[in-house]
């Protein structure tokens, strides 16, 4: 645990922001994995919150967060002030892996970009190509272009409304994208974050093209560090359904292990 102190908060779409903490860290941290919050000493809210690391600077020891304003906690979060000191706990669980050598394909509904904008960035420091899609309902919910303009790559978008890029899901985008010959033979691993139905469908999608996918389950924690058993989730290895832990044992599993309620 560390006691961060906050260097700068921005909104950046409806209910949508980006908080930036310095003297938080100065080791390792791999896309995917979390950090556990707590506001301030009072026990309202009374449990920690997750949230992905959406970038790191190792040198600076700067992290950034990205979260949507939802409850008590968030409000709480969006009324921090430069120089505000913020308990953090992590970095935490099991991250992805950049181990293939064709293009990666980074796929986030709504929220999920938290996460995959951080391995963006990981797949250019070692030269991979990527491609990264993202979707949701309106314009409004999704940050402007010019919030990845550090990256080389501009996103894909699709909106539901049509609001901006491709009118319908994000994942009716990616089949269009890896309809294409020149694309489909490119792609090693198709990497995800969203909503668990949006995910089901990526999952489905990979398996028709014979792509492997990695997925990051969203969940609540209690603990973080699976000591509670509170975040458990049906996952299926060698013809067995493992309960396993998400904040431990993943929150970046194998889609092709995950049993998805539909």
């Amino acid at each position: 645990m560390a006691v961060a102190k906050v260097d700068r908060l921005q909104k950046v779409a409806t209910r949508c922001y980006q908080i930036s903490f310095k003297e938080f860290y100065q080791g390792n941290v791999s896309p995917g994995q979390f950090v556990h919050l707590r506001l301030g000493s009072s026990t309202d809210p009374l449990l920690r919150r997750p949230f992905s690391v959406h970038d790191y600077h190792r040198e600076e020891g700067m992290l950034w967060l990205l979260f949507q304003e939802r409850g008590k906690f968030t409000r709480l979060m969006k009324n921090l002030q430069p120089g505000d000191q913020v308990d953090i706990m992590g970095p935490l669980g099991n991250g992805f892996k950049l181990d293939s050598p064709g293009k990666a394909i980074l796929v986030a509904g709504g929220m999920g970009i938290a996460p995959l904008y951080f391995l963006a960035r990981a797949a250019e420091t070692r030269g991979q190509e990527y491609d990264l899609f993202l979707g949701g309902s309106t314009d409004r919910e999704l940050p402007d272009e010019e919030y990845f303009t550090s990256l080389s790559t501009c996103p894909r978008w699709a909106t539901e409304d049509g609001s901006r890029g491709y009118q319908g899901t994000i994942v009716e985008l990616l089949g269009s994208y890896l309809s294409h010959p020149r694309n489909s033979g490119r792609a090693s691993t198709v990497y995800a974050c969203g909503p668990y139905a949006m995910l089901s469908r990526v999952v489905a999608l990979a398996s028709q093209k014979h792509l492997p996918v990695q997925v990051s389950l969203e969940s609540i924690f209690a603990c973080g560090t699976g000591a509670c058993l509170g975040c458990v989730y049906p996952i299926k290895r060698s013809d067995q359904t493992l309960y396993l832990r998400i904040c431990k044992d993943g929150p970046v599993f194998s889609g092709e292990e995950v049993i998805f309620h539909e």
